[in-house]
């Protein structure tokens, strides 16, 4: 069966086939400058799939910083920022200084630098993913999300009788046998450790 015109290739003069002509280049859009709406719709999204989506938006450059909310401004109640999906693994497996950090649920490895693990002790990690340390010299207890940079100042630690048989609380909190830790509600944290140590306190109390 012939085919119809419009099935044809068409050809040149020559009898070679003419080259068909591209498409038209689509519009070059402009991502920094995107809207509010549009930004902030991204945003939401990124944070809905993990933490660490939404900080690499906001990394991204700084209009999207400024058209999305800071999670360091918010309490440490706010759950929509809690790293749950990722621990920090020993280090032996740091590159360069900077501490590597899996997704238990995705297998997803990053790497980030964390230099206030250099001046504290850390006791061990919450179930929602904070870290759990404890300033030298002060002993102010703190807990740290590793994925967005916030930090909570709780009681010293000094309130958790570490002084032990030795009489010092450097060699308490170095010597501190870390069982678990987690938000007993959105304000409250616990601490389980030692033997028999249990302690709770909210961020502020003295």
């Amino acid at each position: 069966m012939a085919s119809s015109d419009a099935d044809e290739i068409p050809s040149t003069d020559n009898g070679r086939p003419a080259k068909r002509p591209r498409a038209q280049t689509a519009a070059w859009r402009d991502w920094a400058n995107l809207t509010a709406g549009s930004a902030g719709l991204i945003a939401e999204h990124a944070l809905a799939n993990d933490v660490a989506d939404y900080i690499r938006f906001r990394a991204a450059c700084k209009a999207w910083r400024e058209l999305s909310a800071d999670p360091r401004s918010h309490e440490i109640s706010d759950r929509q920022f809690h790293p749950r999906h990722w621990i920090m693994l020993p280090s032996r497996f740091n590159i360069n200084c900077r501490r590597r950090f899996v997704n238990v649920s995705t297998g997803e490895c990053i790497h980030i630098g964390i230099p206030d693990l250099r001046r504290h002790y850390f006791f061990g990690r919450t179930t929602e993913g904070f870290l759990v340390l404890c300033q030298m010299g002060t002993y102010i207890a703190q807990l740290l999300n590793p994925i967005t940079g916030l930090i909570t100042d709780l009681p010293s630690a000094k309130t958790l009788g570490l002084e032990g048989r030795r009489g010092s609380t450097a060699h308490g909190a170095r010597s501190l046998v870390f069982h678990s830790a987690g938000l007993i509600n959105d304000s409250t944290v616990a601490l389980v450790y030692n033997s028999h140590g249990l302690a709770a306190a909210k961020p502020g109390d003295c």
